[in-house]
């Protein structure tokens, strides 16, 4: 690896990024820094208003299992709903059904929302998995109907399991194929 020289303290270090000017010292330093300035802003806003910044968090501190016991009760209310609306959103004001029963028949029951689940048709889902947790993944759907259109589809379980197969067994053709390749190459 290359030597750097830090634009802070003057160390030479090794580089670990591209585009890296510090060494991770200065690098820590430097975050907490950021940090620092952001919260004192925060801090001058609420000041201005009259406010005391650290009032919310004392607050939380005192009623948490109230605050937390809340927050739980509105998340149970709300999911089906939200989960339905998503539902709607993605069948584009069609009947909510699997996108896949009449080319696979994979299911008797296509209409039966609890059957239903939402599907990535670019198997992209880890990078979403990673992104939204809990409702806001169908919050973003609502939020952003085209978008979700474009990248989600409704399947029903059976469907999700046949399209999972047919995945692998792509990859493994694929793999196979290249081992005949690598093969016919050595025996030549």
């Amino acid at each position: 690896m290359t030597k750097i020289v830090c634009v802070d303290c003057g160390n030479k270090c090794e580089r670990t990024g591209s585009r890296q000017k510090r060494c991770p010292k200065c690098r820590r330093l430097n975050k907490l820094e950021r940090y620092r300035k952001r919260y004192r802003k925060k801090v001058e806003e609420f000041a201005k208003r009259g406010l005391n910044y650290n009032y919310n968090s004392a607050y939380y501190k005192k009623h948490k299992k109230r605050i937390d016991l809340n927050n739980k009760r509105y998340y149970l209310r709300n999911r089906g709903r939200l989960r339905i609306q998503a539902l709607q959103i993605i069948a584009n004001n069609k009947p909510i059904k699997c996108a896949k029963h009449n080319e696979w028949n994979c299911c008797g029951d296509s209409i039966n929302i609890d059957f239903l689940e939402l599907d990535h048709k670019n198997n992209d889902g880890a990078v979403d998995r990673k992104r939204f947790r809990g409702d806001t993944f169908h919050r973003w759907i609502i939020n952003h109907p085209k978008e979700a259109q474009q990248k989600l589809q409704i399947l029903c379980s059976n469907a999700q399991w046949i399209k999972r197969r047919r995945v692998e067994n792509k990859k493994i053709e694929l793999w196979i194929e290249k081992k005949k390749v690598i093969i016919d190459r050595r025996k030549r």
